[in-house]
């Protein structure tokens, strides 16, 4: 089958779902294309060695890449990220010739406007595409605090509730990457047939099982990784950390980046129990992992969240480490069902102190069976192999009732040979 992916983030970018998909669709034999942007993620600088011009193709692990240019940003500015989301949708549509060429195509739906074209083929062409939902929309962008509020905010939401609502119509297949999230598309009117949850899996190429090797005397180390912005609720953690100071065994780690960064920093001077190491390379992270003890995992308490599973749950369930969680709704759900770490309420520092303090309380023993929750979890309901082969089926599927509309159309209208 000829499969074309279109993404706006892609290898060199960790774009980890896509890049793997990518991977294992060629090494099974079909002719894969990607229609992706210019790689920027995630510092908001174009990489060295690229320059935006409006044709570019490059092969990487046997699959051939067309970029097409977009307006870069990643900041909060709303007139500069709309920009970036609708330039790579509408740049997409210069591959129009290669996306009516394809079997099936592999939507990566972060943002949902990367599949305006594959929206524009399927109405052309009768191309088929399979939406892989990463966000909801329009709350990811209705309730990011970027629009402001009042008639703006209701008028982007009915805009983009007409927009999405088109998408998840014309998919052949939507791919939620949460129960919670598919119990909510569902309510939004996709039939049952149509639609999968499918959880996302971690970077098993730079994340691994690990056994956690304790530091001679050493605290109990709680590690949060990962992007320091708005949503994620750092804030909480750096709180939590200050109720906790009567408690010399544990100490706090933080690596990441982000807008949220300076002003945390500020705050933290004058805490001895935790420590901000700024962004590490991805190579690192393995180190990091091996130095955990637990993986703290917080964002904010909205609605749409409760839906969402955020990346480094998926990292943290591959390298074995147990978790404190204040994420509501499906990722409070699968800690507390399979024993693989400790919850709390979101965007309450007293309750996540609380759930510290218990995790640092925890037996040798009791950690270890965590660790094993962890790992067995991944393997059973997260990793590559078994994300993987769902999405392959679901694209087969996808290429297969195309073939059989086309032959239909010839037997109704007469094959011209």
């Amino acid at each position: 089958m000829r499969i074309v992916i279109v993404s706006q983030f892609f290898h060199p970018e960790p774009a980890i779902t896509v890049n793997e998909l990518c991977r294992r669709l060629v090494a099974d034999g079909h002719d894969v294309h990607v229609v992706t942007g210019y790689p920027n993620r995630p510092g908001g600088r174009l990489y060295d060695g690229y320059r935006q011009r409006l044709r570019h193709t490059e092969t990487w692990e046997g699959a051939i890449v067309h970029r097409v240019p977009l307006l870069i940003n990643h900041d909060r500015h709303a007139a500069r990220r709309i920009g970036n989301f609708v330039s790579f949708a509408l740049a997409s549509l210069l591959k129009t010739r290669i996306g009516g060429s394809a079997d099936a195509v592999y939507v990566y739906a972060t943002p949902m406007t990367a599949a305006v074209a594959p929206l524009v083929w399927r109405k052309l062409f009768d191309t088929p595409y399979v939406l892989h939902v990463q966000d909801l929309w329009p709350e990811s962008v209705t309730e990011s605090g970027m629009l402001g509020r009042g008639v703006v905010v209701r008028a982007t939401d009915l805009i983009l509730r007409q927009f999405v609502g088109r998408l998840y119509r014309e998919a052949s297949h939507v791919v939620a990457i949460a129960p919670r999230m598919a119990g909510t598309l569902a309510a939004r009117g996709v039939p049952a047939d149509r639609l999968h949850t499918s959880l996302n899996w971690a970077d098993e190429r730079s994340v691994s099982p690990v056994d956690r090797v304790p530091e001679e005397g050493g605290p109990v180390r709680f590690v949060y990784a990962g992007n320091i912005g708005v949503f994620q609720d750092v804030g909480t953690i750096l709180e939590a950390a200050a109720m906790l100071q009567d408690l010399p065994g544990v100490h706090i780690d933080v690596f990441g980046d982000g807008t949220e960064l300076p002003g945390l920093l500020e705050r933290s001077r004058a805490l001895t129990n935790i420590t901000f190491h700024g962004r590490v390379p991805r190579t690192e992270m393995a180190e990091v992992y091996r130095r955990s003890d637990f993986q703290l995992i917080t964002l904010r308490d909205l609605p749409l969240f409760r839906g969402t599973i955020p990346s480094k749950f998926q990292g943290a369930m591959a390298a074995g480490i147990p978790v404190v969680t204040s994420v509501p709704g499906d990722v409070n759900t699968l800690v507390s069902n399979h024993g693989v770490g400790l919850t709390a309420r979101p965007e309450d520092p007293e309750d996540l102190a609380a759930a510290i303090r218990r995790a640092a309380e925890l037996t040798d023993e009791e950690r270890k069976s965590m660790r094993d929750q962890a790992r067995n979890f991944y393997r059973a309901r997260m990793s590559v192999d078994q994300g993987y082969a769902r999405l392959r089926t679901l694209l087969e599927r996808a290429g297969t009732s195309r073939v059989r509309s086309a032959r239909h159309r010839l037997q109704k209208n007469g094959d011209p040979r």
